[in-house]
Formats: structure tokens, sequence, C-alpha cells
């Protein structure tokens, strides 16, 4: 059994690596050193890939049907009906 304190810890200890995970990859793809930086440019990024808020929606649905939930099963025993 973990403490507040510790599960705390692992949380900011997620963040860190996470933000490090982003610096890196906007690093290589040249996107920017600070996260507004980041921000704007994945902005400017999207604005040219997504033409409307449905087409967000219909991106989003087809990789969570078609991409991640046949693959549930695979990492989870026992998976809802709905």
């Amino acid at each position: 059994s973990m403490t507040p304190q510790q599960v705390h810890d692992i949380g900011l200890q997620e963040v860190a690596r996470i933000r490090g995970q982003i610096l890196k990859l906007a690093a290589e793809e040249n996107l920017g050193q600070t996260f507004p930086e980041i921000s704007a440019a994945v902005s400017r990024k999207f604005d040219k890939f997504f033409h409307s808020k449905e087409h967000v929606l219909e991106y989003v649905k087809d990789i969570c049907y078609n991409k991640i939930r046949p693959k549930l099963h695979l990492y989870f025993k026992n998976l809802p009906s709905t």
C-alpha cells in the first residue's frame, strides 16, 4: 500500500517523464523548445490537416473504434459489453 505522498511523487515523476518526451519529440519535429511554441506549432499543423470540428471527431472515432478497440482484449481481461 502506498501513502498519499508516494502516489503524488509518482505522479510528479510521470509528469516529468511525459514532459521530457514531448520536448524530445518537439525538437525532432522542429516544433519549438517551449510549451507555448510547441502548442502554437501543433495548432498550425492541425489547422492544415483538419477542416472542421466534425473532421476531428471522425478522426478520433476512427482511432478509437478501428485501432484501439480491436486491441483492448490484449491488455484487459474483462471488457464491458457497452
